[in-house]
């Protein structure tokens, strides 16, 4: 519930920040392991590229991921995906 919180707090700041080409948030979670995953998806690489070298990433979207951090139970994990709906 906690990293919930968080994520919905996050979802709220990246949806006011108007960012270009941002599409949604999704959470998923393995209820064997509790390994907990958080997607935000943008409609294109160009603007993924512009949200990774933004201000508003370095202000706002890594303190959010420190704070995650102190909610986890083994070390945190950051990747990017390609990201289709089929």
């Amino acid at each position: 519930m906690k990293a919930d919180a968080l994520v919905t707090d996050a979802k709220a700041k990246i949806e006011a920040a108007g960012l270009p080409g941002y599409e949604k948030v999704v959470r998923t979670v393995c209820k064997a392991e509790w390994a907990y995953e958080v997607a935000v998806v943008f409609d294109s690489l160009d603007n993924f590229k512009g949200y990774m070298e933004s201000d508003f990433r370095t202000e706002t979207m890594e303190p959010a991921l420190a704070d995650f951090g102190k909610l986890a139970t083994s070390e945190l994990y950051v990747g990017n995906r390609v990201y289709d709906e089929l």
